[in-house]
């Protein structure tokens, strides 16, 4: 334990001498790791004791500084320290050596290394569990053989037949040991052992293979077919009813890819039909841990006879390779009706490397600015390296009359690993509309900031005012959070986080997020999509980790920030939650749920399609249903229902159900579940596992611009002005123009405000207002429409 008295922070790791029972001395120590000031931090310094007899923790040190780069030695602690090491008897693991790349259609080989510590032998078997690129689990045991005893070491070998290309894993290993040769008692275990890679020398494209046993037709996107299966030719399976519409071929980045980037998956549709169709795409992508997403592209049309891109968006966020596995089109005669048409095994890995150089994350605008100050641009960068850089950023402004010009950061040391925000400072000396046109990021470890690391352009304009700008809105806030108890390993945590716009008059869109603390301490932040809170109203937003470790998670710090602008690009913070839940991860019994995913919008009445991921873990074919709550905006819940289907051992299936939605807002498909049974016809069958919140959709009006709120003055007096605040919606995906007029009427007299033409870009919105000034008391109604039948009516007294 160590502490720091001092009014500052410090960084600081600690040193301990280790004296064997032979006398032999080694040093430990510890990572270097931050202490507030005037608080205290545990350091940890494991060693592995093997041997029998008391060891000595003679003497610590602690060394700090500002940086653990210039730590220097503060103080000695004399510990006097014992602990007493026995001789064991059960069997353990003492190391494991996994394979290097393997070709596919070969055996590779886990040697697990087994300790007897016992002077008796022994017999022991080795049980492991191995993860294929298809998420895929395949056992594989040695035989109960006799280890000789006195601590001796002895290796033995778990193969496994790599039949497919991309990384595989080692999940989790068992030892069994007893003294006879039946190796009934569990001794000891590990997880998470390690992976490795599968490769071929195989030509890309469209292959079809046969399955010499059962008759079957398969795609694969190369020539080397897994074993079992005859490569016929590079064509498609001959189809057994009409053409469908299909995926040919999937392509991502043949190089590294740096550590938290954005890359697109390319998926190429092709539709041999002689009449259009709509289409989407999905593909699931696994990354190196094994925990796996569904990636859904956008709905859009292919030509008769011809074929058309989609580009799957994904932020690469952990080092190692990433899976893309299966791949999908749902297509039909309109994008509501879309079902599936055909699948392919993608089987494309892509390779994530840790980066060096800095690099940006995101800008944020300055507000509103009076002219004759400055404005504050903030820049949020990363350092992705574990050693400390010098960071300076640069920026060229472009002022309302067209010239440029630039301001720079201090050339200012960021911390290993960080995400700093730096904020740079320009004098606004005119009012109107200012650009940031480029900003580059130059660092070093020195101070001098020599080295281009990062460069931007085209980041966004802030407006300058020669007015006082008016008081601040009232800030967004996250109202609650709806958090399941519990989940199953490999599946998904859903969180529904509320957030609450009080203003009364002012619309916003709004971005959330919470952090997700796994068993072993390491948090994770998901961040939902952006989506509009108009006034004086409450959203959802969802936000889904996906879980790959048993245990308790805790979902705490949702935030909330808010944006003038549709992307939420820029935004600004505007509250953190205090809550704080736990949900407890098991080992899925039976038939489980992994996601839910429904079309992220939906216009009114129409038929909404929800699919239901369902996977079998077990080495038994079992038959499954699926049922559905799904909750309206209104807090109606209705229940849907898939019939029942085969599930075959360790594999996984797509349920679908759908909901008419008729009424604008958000829908929740708050509670799905699937319940197991040995017969086809699912009776008897009984629950097996739920997912709560499993997605949720936006519901729209429609195309046309409505006015979607509007509140009056109040109260209002004569001679002073009265003003009539609304909001104007685009829902659309095209821009649209359009004007409000506003009629305020008392007792036969009128008196018309008509705004000017609005541009409203795709699904966007603009909050103007209307006024009225009086010498006329009484009731008067104000009736406010566009050019689109939306009409709504507010008295004023």
């Amino acid at each position: 334990t160590v502490s720091n008295p001092l009014s500052d922070d410090r960084f600081a790791y600690a040193s301990c001498f280790v004296r064997n029972p032979s006398g032999v001395s080694q040093l430990l120590t510890s990572q270097c790791e931050g202490i507030q000031a005037g608080s205290s931090r545990n350091y940890a310094t494991p060693i592995f004791a093997n041997i029998v007899g008391v060891w000595n923790v003679t003497t610590c040190t602690v060394n700090a500084s500002t940086s653990c780069a210039s730590a220097t030695r503060q103080h000695s602690f004399a510990a006097g320290r014992a602990f007493n090491v026995i001789r064991g008897l059960n069997l353990s693991f003492e190391s494991f050596v996994r394979p290097s790349n393997v070709q596919v259609n070969t055996n590779a080989i886990l040697t697990a290394n087994v300790r007897n510590p016992s002077d008796a032998a022994r017999f022991a078997r080795v049980t492991c569990s191995f993860r294929k690129p298809s998420n895929q689990l395949v056992p594989n045991s040695t035989a109960c053989v006799q280890v000789t005893g006195g601590g001796s070491v002895t290796p033995l070998d778990v193969s496994v037949f790599a039949n497919a290309v991309g990384t595989w894993s080692t999940v989790d290993c068992s030892l069994r040991g007893s003294l006879t040769s039946d190796c009934a008692t569990l001794q000891d275990s590990e997880t998470n052992i390690g992976t490795f890679n599968v490769t071929n020398t195989c030509i890309s494209g469209l292959y079809r293979g046969f399955n010499a046993t059962t008759g079957e037709c398969r795609e694969f996107t190369d020539n080397c077919v897994p074993s079992g299966w005859i490569n016929v030719s590079q064509n498609a399976c001959p189809s057994t009813g009409p053409e469908v519409v299909r995926v040919s071929l999937v392509t991502v980045p043949t190089g590294d890819v740096i550590n938290n980037s954005n890359i697109n998956i390319n998926v190429l549709a092709t539709n041999p039909l002689d009449d259009d169709r709509f289409a989407s795409v999905s593909c699931f992508l696994r990354n190196p841990p094994g925990a796996s997403r569904l990636l859904t592209s956008s709905c859009e049309g292919i030509s008769a006879n011809n074929a058309r891109t989609y580009s799957l968006p994904a932020f690469l966020d952990v080092v190692g390779r990433w899976n893309v596995t299966t791949c999908t089109v749902n297509a039909s005669t309109s994008c509501a009706s879309a079902v599936q048409q055909h699948s392919l095994n993608a089987s494309k890995t892509i390779n994530v490397i840790r980066g060096l150089n800095l690099s940006f994350i995101s800008f944020t605008m300055p507000g509103n600015t009076q002219a004759g100050n400055s404005a504050t641009l903030g820049i949020n960068i990363r350092n992705p390296s574990d050693t400390a850089r010098f960071a300076r950023v640069t920026c060229s402004f472009r002022t309302p009359s067209n010239s440029i010009v630039s301001n720079s950061t201090a050339c200012a040391q960021v911390a290993g690993t960080s995400t700093p925000t730096l904020a740079l400072d320009i004098f606004a000396n005119a009012p109107g509309s200012w650009g940031v046109d480029t900003c580059s990021l130059r660092g070093s470890l020195t101070s001098d900031c020599s080295e281009l690391h990062d460069s931007r352009s085209g980041l966004g304009t802030f407006n300058v005012t020669s007015e006082q700008p008016p008081p601040a809105l009232l800030g967004l806030f996250i109202s609650n959070i709806s958090v399941p108890a519990s989940a199953v390993n490999n599946s998904r945590i859903n969180v529904i986080a509320y957030g609450r716009n009080p203003n009364l008059a002012n619309s916003s869109y709004a971005i959330t997020g919470c952090s997700f603390v796994n068993p072993d301490g390491i948090t994770t932040r998901r961040i939902s999509e952006c989506a509009q809170i108009t006034a004086n109203t409450t959203q959802q937003f969802i936000l889904s980790q996906p879980v790959n470790r048993q245990g308790t998670w805790t979902a705490r710090d949702c935030f909330i920030n808010a944006s003038n602008v549709n992307s939420c690009s820029p935004s600004l913070l505007h509250n953190v939650s205090l809550e704080a839940r736990t949900i407890n991860v098991t080992l899925p019994p039976d038939l489980y749920i992994t996601s839910v995913a429904a079309q992220a919008e939906a216009v009114n009445n129409s038929n909404v399609p929800i699919d239901i991921f369902v996977s079998n873990p077990l080495n038994d074919d079992r038959y499954g249903t699926v049922s559905c709550l799904i909750e309206n905006p209104n807090g109606v819940a209705q229940s849907k229902q898939a019939p029942c289907s085969i599930i075959t051992r360790n594999s996984d299936r797509r349920y679908n159900v759908s909901v008419f939605a008729d009424a604008v807002g958000t829908w929740n498909v708050r509670n799905c579940s699937v319940s197991a049974a040995s017969g086809s016809s699912c009776s008897p069958s009984a629950m097996t596992s739920s997912m709560i919140n499993g997605d949720i959709f936006r519901v729209i009006r429609g195309y046309n611009l409505t006015i979607s709120s509007i509140s009056i003055t109040s109260p209002a007096y004569t001679s002073t002005p009265t003003f009539a605040s609304y909001t104007l919606r685009n829902p659309s995906a095209s821009e649209r123009f359009g004007r409000v007029t506003c009629t305020f009427t008392r007792s036969g007299q009128s008196f018309v405000n008509r705004s000017s033409c609005f541009r409203l870009p795709p699904e966007s919105f603009v909050d103007s207002r209307a006024n009225l000034t009086t010498e006329l008391a009484g009731t008067w109604t104000v009736t406010c429409n566009h050019h689109r039948p939306a009409r709504p009516v507010h008295t004023i007294v």
